[in-house]
């Protein structure tokens, strides 16, 4: 008999072919290893995404242009712009700030008022997509801009956007809309949104009426608003294939039957361990009274659902450890209960009516659209309905369809048992997705596995791809491609083995000692965060991933607020400071020379300190400089800091820092994914009766 073991990684495939007795390897007929590239630039990005970014900028730029030369070619059919290019280009002397704002007051030719909607389609304004901004760092920015710029010509009583920059423009101001600062400090002084260019437009479209503009009709406004006001609708996101039911797409986790599954689930594997260590699950009145708290609850931790259950405080549950400490109730249901959503009326509202909004809220991408909906069909006042239509709900897909879990939620209600038992009551055996068929070689994996595809790809030119789709992620895609040489390889010259054993990643075992002071390092790092998400809401700011992370580098500057400076300039950093465009989060070594973007080559620095250092390490930038820096003092600061970021003001930090290895998680996580899927991708060449 013959035995195959493989070793799978993100960008080797070691392999050794034994011969076997009994279950004893006897002899090595031979080993070897196969090393491909992984498919990935060193930043973790795929190879193909410098490609996919240049060819959407092309797209916008193409778009861009035949939407002036749609504008263009309507102008002239409406008599708003001379058919000749040479005429045309006569009124590119005309100022189009000055006829924006005329245009108010004062009758203007045809060809006049052509030239103010011409420039002022130029730049038509940002339209928001809730869809495409949720997750944006680049819409927030652009939002604020927005609204302050609306308080500005409120104030200033404009009463267009072209007439307000007319009159800054008069005053040497800048009329465009350009960024400033980077990243969490990125902002505008002056922004548009795609409402305000169309309020123009009627505007001066009505002024031009009362001035009785023969040209001004109905129709062509209509035309005219239809080309400049265009928004290409987005493809709808594919969530991939059921596991269980094939063609079947995947459910939301945003979904009320999603939520009550995965709660049901974990209630159902949930087991009470006794003081003598005896242990037992929830009998099914306990497990329902614990559902419906979690039904109306974000989350319950584990010494309630003891206090609920009336048992010794002392007990603990199979589920609980010291990164864990509670169970997720319905996150949907929760959002929208808030009194800032729905409040009190979420639960009066139907089955029926809750499943409509939550369908508004996942796939209607114009924002105005779902507020103007909620209002209208479910009485909410406006401010409510803005809060619903940007509330967050969470992201992301289940494995399964909701035909498969609308099959398999009864059977986890009507009793306690685990999931795997009702699939099974409910006609799936969930570990074990073979179809049966069994090939000579080792097809394509997108044959075997086709629920881990996104489906066909029709525009590829591969005909496998074509015909079966693609793993997305492309570490995994090349993996399973280099797997399918080596097997068929070795099937060709040495026959069909008899049982492959592969090496997952999930049996690295760490030590015990490695694995308790991991587990406490996670559980300081949880309870550091809810403390940051503490401090965040009495500031009135949002628990995200950027403003912890400013926290936790603005403590690393000093034990006490009085003492925490920017490493470069002495400056202090206030808590009022903190989140404004004056402090930056900055990479003492530059992200460009060593890839590493985590917190250990972070701290916060004064914008201009920022940008005097530049591309540059620290002692590049400072340590010879003088002038306004001193590097004694920058040193003195630096003691203040971890010692993996003191380090990192050495005049040989460039050096020491350029190749470190930030991919590690990545390799796991990718290795973890391969070995899974060739489990099944394997099994397609081996005798199910072996």
């Amino acid at each position: 008999m013959l035995r195959l073991g493989l070793d799978l990684g993100t960008s080797s495939i070691g392999w050794a072919l034994c011969k076997i007795e009994g279950s004893q390897p006897t002899s090595i007929v031979k080993l070897g290893v196969r090393i491909f590239p992984d498919g990935r630039q060193r930043d973790g990005t795929s190879l193909a995404a410098s490609r996919r970014q240049a060819r959407q900028m092309r797209r916008q730029r193409d778009r861009r242009l035949k939407r002036k030369a749609r504008l263009m070619d309507t102008l002239v059919a409406q008599g708003f712009m001379p058919s000749a290019v040479a005429d045309r280009k006569k009124l590119e002397t005309l100022d189009p700030y000055l006829l924006r704002k005329d245009g108010l007051e004062r009758k203007l030719t045809a060809h006049e008022l052509g030239r103010a909607i011409f420039h002022l389609a130029q730049r038509r304004g940002f339209k928001s997509n809730r869809k495409v901004d949720k997750g944006n760092n680049e819409s927030g920015p652009m939002k604020i801009a927005i609204a302050r710029t609306r308080e500005v010509l409120k104030a200033e009583g404009a009463r267009t956007y072209g007439e307000w920059l007319y009159h800054r423009r008069d005053k040497g101001q800048g009329v465009k809309a350009r960024p400033m600062g980077k990243g969490a400090n990125k902002d505008y002084e002056l922004y548009a949104d795609r409402d305000l260019i169309d309020e123009e437009l009627i505007a001066l479209w009505q002024s031009q009426q009362k001035f009785d503009l023969p040209e001004c009709t109905a129709e062509a406004l209509k035309a005219l608003r239809d080309v400049i006001l265009f928004q290409r609708k987005l493809r709808p996101v594919d969530p991939g294939t059921c596991t269980l039911e094939a063609g079947e797409p995947r459910a939301p986790w945003a979904s009320l039957s999603t939520q009550r599954f995965r709660i049901l689930q974990e209630l159902n594997n949930l087991k009470i361990i006794e003081l003598d260590y005896t242990s037992r699950y929830l009998t099914k009145d306990e497990r329902d009274r614990i559902a419906r708290e979690l039904e109306e609850k974000k989350e319950f931790k584990f010494e309630q659902i003891a206090k609920k259950l009336a048992l010794d405080p002392a007990v603990r549950f199979n589920l609980e450890s010291e990164r864990r400490g509670l169970i997720k109730g319905n996150e949907v249901s929760a959002v929208l209960r808030a009194r800032k959503n729905f409040g009190k009326q979420w639960d009066v509202l139907s089955g029926a009516d809750q499943e409509k909004v939550l369908s508004g809220i996942l796939s209607e991408p114009d924002e105005k659209a779902l507020i103007d909906s909620l209002v209208k069909d479910f009485g909410l006042e406006i401010e409510n309905a803005k809060s619903v239509a940007t509330c967050s709900l969470p992201d992301g897909y289940s494995r399964l369809s909701m035909k498969a879990i609308t099959a398999i939620l009864p059977f986890l209600e009507e009793s306690v048992e685990s999931y795997d038992k009702a699939a099974l009551k409910a006609g799936y055996n969930h570990s074990n997705l073979y179809s049966g068929e069994w090939f000579d070689k080792l097809p394509y994996y997108g044959q075997v596995l086709e629920r881990y595809t996104a489906g066909p790809l029709e525009t590829s030119s591969n005909l496998d791809e074509a015909r079966y789709g693609r793993i997305a992620n492309p570490t995994v895609h090349i993996a399973l491609n280099e797997l399918r040489k080596v097997i068929n390889g070795l099937i060709k010259k040495y026959g069909h083995p008899d049982q492959i054993v592969i090496e997952v990643a999930r049996d690295l075992k760490l030590s015990n000692a490695k694995k308790s002071e991991l587990a406490k390092f996670q559980n300081e790092n949880t309870k550091k965060n809810q403390e940051y998400a503490k401090e965040l809401e009495g500031l009135g700011l949002k628990n995200t991933y950027t403003n912890r992370q400013r926290f936790k580098l603005w403590e690393e500057l000093g034990a006490s607020p009085v003492d925490r400076r920017c490493p470069f300039t002495g400056e202090r950093i206030s808590i009022a400071r903190l989140f404004s465009p004056e402090i930056e989060v900055e990479h003492l070594i530059p992200y460009s020379r060593c890839l590493d973007d985590s917190l250990s080559n972070k701290t916060l620095s004064a914008r201009k300190a920022n940008r005097d250092k530049g591309e540059r390490t620290p002692f590049e930038a400072f340590g010879q400089s003088g002038g306004n820096y001193k590097w004694s003092e920058i040193l003195d600061r630096a003691d203040k800091l971890p010692p993996a970021k003191k380090a990192r003001f050495s005049p040989e930090a460039a050096e020491n820092f350029a190749n470190a290895d930030g991919w590690l998680a990545r390799q796991l996580t990718d290795t973890a994914y391969i070995s899974r899927v060739s489990r099944q991708y394997l099994s397609s060449i081996c005798n199910p009766d072996n």
